[in-house]
């Protein structure tokens, strides 16, 4: 005679802990997915600032070359207040070493500047699907050695032209934006 046992009070408590168990596990996952979406999200939005970053240099390179060695960016009678042509001068008596003041106006800080084509240069060398604009903005003079020698005011080789850039970059249909500012004495 075999005995057969049968157990009568089982009351389901290992169906509700692997129940929990289970429940457990999926809201697990469903974290772990979140946050790689997450982390995609993010590097996707770093790798646009990167873009956008590189084409801003770019462009700051750019406007340096034009105030270095072209006659448009570097002709003091081409700068005025209005930032006609991308070239900014909101001070007094540009043509005058010795009276040459700069201004404080802040023209990059007008949102309205950067869509106007008449007030900004298009930057031309960038890497595909990004874009910058910048303005070239004429500071006045400042002593070509900064120390030792007293500059002549009657000398202009003992001055040199004082220029801030700045620049408005962004990845195209993205609104990843990057402004960048350089001095620059020439």
């Amino acid at each position: 005679m075999s005995r057969i046992r049968k157990h009568h009070d089982e009351d389901g408590t290992a169906l509700l802990y692997t129940m929990i168990f289970l429940t457990l596990m999926v809201m697990a996952a469903l974290t772990a997915v979140q946050f790689s979406s997450l982390e995609q999200r993010m590097s996707a939005s770093y790798r646009t600032h990167q873009a956008a970053f590189i084409a801003a240099e770019t462009a700051l390179l750019e406007a340096e070359r034009c105030v270095k060695g072209q006659n448009s960016c570097n002709d003091i009678t081409n700068f005025a207040s209005d930032c006609g042509n991308g070239l900014c001068f909101n001070g007094t008596d540009s043509t005058s070493i010795v009276s040459c003041r700069a201004g404080n106006a802040r023209p990059w800080d007008n949102a309205s500047l950067w869509t106007d084509t008449n007030k900004t240069i298009a930057a031309t060398t960038l890497p595909a699907g990004t874009s910058a604009r910048y303005i070239v903005e004429f500071l006045c003079y400042i002593p070509r050695a900064l120390f030792g020698v007293t500059p002549n005011p009657a000398n202009p080789s003992d001055w040199s032209r004082l220029y801030r850039v700045t620049v408005l970059a962004s990845v195209d249909n993205l609104n990843s934006q990057v402004m960048l500012q350089s001095t620059y004495k020439r």
